[in-house]
């Protein structure tokens, strides 16, 4: 098996000031993007240079031409580790020094598999497509259509009984006529709106208040008293 096949990628991630940058030419992109990918938490990645060819479909020679233009440009730095005896080079790591942003994982696999923002990011999108799905809501008819979203809406505008009788009663109408709606949130509202029922009032929010110490000396009775005294004090 290739190093490729071994050590590829989830995905390669191009950050918006590369992907428009004019100096660099577009292997010179993808190679930077390449290596800002397979990135270390210590910014660094070890990959050959015979990895980054077959995975940028050039040549060696072409990649160390395209490593020599990026370092020359001021886009990444390169440390070489050699063997103490033979002076052979064991290791080389390549430091991306521009357009460093989200670190990547440790593996040097797939990036941002442990980024807590990405994450919930996508986990919001999909509770959003979640509650936009219309979902069957059983009655005492034919099940009507509503998204999570328009029932609880329904439900804090008008209370749960409310809600529910005209749920039942769309229901029963559907069932027995064969009628079909667009919306039936639409249906319902409209319903409610033509029998004249009024949307609840929404909860006034309660102030809270901080009780603080009053000392003894600064109460109503002992500050009268305490005014008696200073009279008598000047009284001839």
């Amino acid at each position: 098996m290739s190093e490729v096949k071994r050590n590829i990628p989830g995905y390669v991630t191009i950050p918006g000031a590369l992907f428009v940058n004019k100096e660099l030419s577009q292997q010179e992109k993808l190679a930077l993007a390449l290596i800002l990918t397979l990135s270390n938490t210590q910014r660094k990645s070890w990959a050959s240079n015979g990895y980054f060819a077959e995975m940028l479909d050039i040549s060696e020679r072409t990649f160390q031409r395209i490593l020599s233009s990026l370092e020359e440009k001021g886009y990444i730095t390169r440390d070489v580790i050699r063997d103490k005896e033979t002076n052979q080079v064991v290791k080389r790591y390549i430091t991306p020094v521009k357009f460093v942003g989200t670190p990547h994982d440790t593996d040097d696999t797939t990036p941002h598999d442990t980024d807590d923002t990405y994450n919930k990011q996508v986990e919001n999108k999909q509770d959003i497509k979640k509650k936009n799905i219309k979902k069957k809501i059983e009655t005492e008819g034919e099940s009507i259509l509503l998204t999570d979203a328009e029932k609880d809406r329904l439900i804090a505008d008008y209370g749960e009984k409310t809600f529910q009788a005209y749920a039942d009663k769309l229901g029963l109408y559907l069932e027995s006529t064969g009628k079909r709606y667009k919306s039936h949130n639409a249906t319902i509202r409209q319903w409610i709106n033509r029998d004249g029922i009024e949307k609840r009032p929404k909860p006034v929010k309660k102030e809270e208040f901080q009780w603080e110490e009053v000392p003894e000396d600064m109460l109503p009775s002992a500050m009268m008293k305490k005014k008696r005294l200073e009279y008598r004090d000047v009284e001839v």
